[in-house]
């Protein structure tokens, strides 16, 4: 490995002791060795060249995580096709615990989406823990504020910065560089309290600078003219599946349909969190045996080229992925990072919702979208570039680059990051995790042409299928919950893109909660500590009934106080160095500034 010396020296002057003999260690980092052009192609078990250089790693990676300490990390770098299949590997040996998403420079694909997404995979003993880490608030290029729009709760915004989350937006990475440097660094600083380090990459040599990574098909565009002109088969989907809403199971209900008869199949299923689904069990122990079940009918019904679009989470993808690429007909084109920070839990934040993009054969038969690159001219059934991910979507701000003329658009990629989560209103008994319609409006544009149809088998609240109509595609939409489905039958009837439902009028109160907590913050800073009730009975001009009514409990309204116990901040040089925070007695913690930061 050619940065194999630049790696060491990291490490030694981070303090961990090499360890290159048979002995345990407490870090393991491996960066297994991939061809170049793996990054471009859709992706086989059984059909892929890598598979063998794949079940070559794979017994290489569980010997090193028999050797991992009580307390050990090993972290795994590579293509997420291979990086499935390895987490699958090691599972009987370390729990999974995060998939990292990391941007590369890479190509525009043609006929595909841009292969940005690196994957970092992070297993560990039971009961590891990895350091907290805050990186300064990211700033819009071109109007200076933060990127996240704080919505007149700025108080609430830590001075030290955010927390890192699992998917990586600060920095693009070198496709050259088997472990590039600053993913190594950022390893070591998550790794911080060990002390002995494996180093796993392979000295295989680079590839030259020739190697061609994919052939140049001419991708054709949706033509209306052509469309037009297609010989209108007799529909051999029964008319009483087209369009409609079908309360069923989804087993019994996708057995019903004719095999290779769906252009596209759409899947959010639940993600065996426990919510509370009416007819479900969110709780099962045999979780991934279900999925495989429906996914061997979503497959059967699918055509050849058509697309299967899955969303889950990343400790139940690993799994899904290798299995549909081991067992069948699907070719793993992408696995799209959508990054949708939910509420903070755990030391890294989740903002890494995984979207697996299939199809059935190695290319698609559709692929609508417009890319700047190549230069396609726009047509209405397409997907549109997105604007860059380091500008704000602030209505100011997009007017402004507007009216100069600079859109500051970007390439789509394997990385969403334009398309945020649905929040559903505080008591309401609507679907506990509805998918956004601009997530599905791109999928159904991406992968279908008017008149196909759209199979969603966890319909919910009909989001999949209300966008499909609006597009001019059938649709199958399946769903067991009553209340969801009578939901779905009122979207459907009133003809709107967006449902507003109907909500309580708020309760007005005396103190504003904005009041309330600027409150807690100045306790805060008083008692230099979080603030007990007593502290705000014996401190405080407002009584206890008031944050009462306000918050939820007592730790919520503590959120805010947290944000003002730092001790120190410190800016070295292009470092960045924070002591005290909301986890009292936590080591400092430091962290490189990209030129842009500074």
């Amino acid at each position: 490995m050619q940065n194999m010396e630049e790696l060491s020296r990291m490490a030694e002057q981070s303090g961990f002791e090499l360890q290159t003999g048979d002995g345990q260690y407490s870090l393991c980092v491996a960066a297994p060795y991939y061809d170049p052009a793996d990054r471009y192609r859709a992706f086989n078990f059984r059909r892929d060249p890598s598979a063998q250089l794949i079940e070559r790693n794979a017994p290489r990676l569980i010997e090193a995580a028999r050797k991992l300490e009580e307390n050990g990390l090993m972290f795994v770098y590579g293509l997420p096709a291979h990086l499935a299949r390895y987490a699958a590997a090691l599972a009987d040996e370390l729990q999974f615990r995060y998939w990292i998403s990391i941007r590369a420079v890479t190509e525009q694909k043609p006929g595909g989406l841009r292969p940005e997404h690196t994957g970092l995979l992070l297993m560990s003993r039971p009961g590891a823990g990895i350091n907290r880490i805050r990186l300064p608030h990211a700033r819009c290029r071109y109007c200076g504020e933060t990127l996240k729009d704080w919505g007149g709760k700025s108080h609430l915004m830590r001075q030290d910065g955010a927390a890192l989350s699992d998917v990586w937006m600060d920095m693009v990475v070198d496709t050259s560089d088997r472990m590039p440097p600053e993913i190594f660094e950022r390893i070591l600083l998550l790794s911080q309290s060990r002390k002995t380090i494996r180093l796993l990459c392979d000295d295989q040599s680079a590839p030259s600078a020739s190697v061609q990574y994919f052939d140049e098909p001419s991708v054709k565009a949706f033509d209306p003219i052509e469309w037009k002109g297609r010989q209108k088969a007799n529909r051999i989907i029964p008319d009483d599946l087209l369009n409609r809403l079908h309360r069923a199971s989804c087993l019994d209900a996708l057995r019903a349909i004719p095999s290779e008869t769906v252009d596209l199949a759409f899947a959010d299923p639940p993600f065996n969190l426990t919510k509370n689904y009416d007819g479900y069990t969110d709780d099962r122990s045999d979780y991934t045996g279900w999925c495989k079940r429906w996914l061997v009918e979503y497959e059967r019904t699918l055509k050849p080229g058509g697309a299967l679009f899955l969303i889950n989470l990343p400790r139940w993808s690993v799994w899904l992925a290798d299995y549909l690429t081991r067992t069948g007909s699907l070719y793993l084109q992408n696995w799209i990072v959508w990054n949708s920070l939910p509420e903070p839990k755990g030391v890294l934040m989740p903002a890494h919702y995984s979207v697996l993009y299939l199809t059935k054969g190695e290319s698609a038969s559709r692929f609508n979208y417009c890319s700047m690159e190549n230069g396609w001219q726009p047509f209405d059934e397409a997907v549109f570039p997105p604007d860059r991910f380091d500008v704000c979507q602030r209505r100011s701000c997009i007017r402004k680059r507007r009216a100069a003329g600079k859109p500051w658009r970007g390439e789509l990629t394997d990385v969403w990051y334009d398309i945020h989560r649905e929040r559903r209103a505080a008591g309401s008994s609507i679907h506990p995790c509805r998918t956004p319609e601009r997530l599905l409006d791109r999928i159904i544009r991406l992968a279908t042409h008017p008149e196909d149809t759209v199979l969603d088998a966890f319909a919910g609240v009909g989001t999949s299928a209300m966008v499909a109509r609006r597009l001019g595609r059938n649709f199958i939409a399946i769903e067991q919950n009553a209340d969801y489905l009578q939901a779905a039958q009122r979207r459907m009837e009133e003809q709107k893109s967006i449902v507003v439902y109907p909500r309580s009028a708020p309760v007005r109160r005396r103190i504003s909660k904005r009041k309330l907590q600027l409150e807690l913050q100045r306790l805060a800073l008083l008692i230099g500590r979080l603030p007990t009730r007593a502290d705000v009975e014996k401190h405080s001009k407002y009584d206890l009934e008031s944050f009462d009514s306000a918050f939820a409990s007592w730790s919520v309204a503590l959120k805010a106080a947290k944000a003002t116990l730092i001790d120190s901040v410190e800016v070295t040089g292009n470092r960045l160095q924070v002591t005290g925070g909301e986890s009292p007695g936590l080591s400092p913690v430091s962290c490189s500034l990209s030129p842009t930061d500074s």
